[in-house]
């Protein structure tokens, strides 16, 4: 809502920034191991930071991710627990393509750091 509220408010001084898409589709990521979820957060937390994702805590089994290129974003939800990570796309303004490579990176990097 922020970013519509956001576009809104550029649009009325004449800005065109792109007006954020809702995106659908989900991702399931197995845990190889049972691990705690406290572990779990951690692992995709740092996994994000280090692909160059904004991650913010929503509770203790949820994570947003943002990315923001050149104008252009990117979110998506991380729901967990000690068995599954699941990649709900939420949003962008980025084209298909580039939205679909950037949640591709960062699926590989949560998938790595299990």
């Amino acid at each position: 809502m922020f970013a519509a509220v956001l576009c809104g408010i550029i649009m009325i001084n004449g800005c065109s920034a792109p007006m954020p898409k809702e995106v659908e589709g989900e991702t399931i990521i197995p845990v190889q191991q049972d691990m705690p979820t406290k572990k779990v957060q951690h692992l995709i937390t740092q996994a994000g930071q280090q692909a160059g994702w904004m991650m913010t805590p929503l509770n203790s089994r949820a994570i947003v991710a943002s990315k923001y290129i050149d104008g252009e974003s990117a979110s998506v939800v991380l729901r967990y627990d000690g068995e599954h990570i699941i990649i709900e796309k939420n949003r962008t303004t980025m084209s298909d393509s580039a939205f679909e490579d950037e949640v591709e990176e960062l699926q590989e990097a949560i998938a790595d750091s299990l």
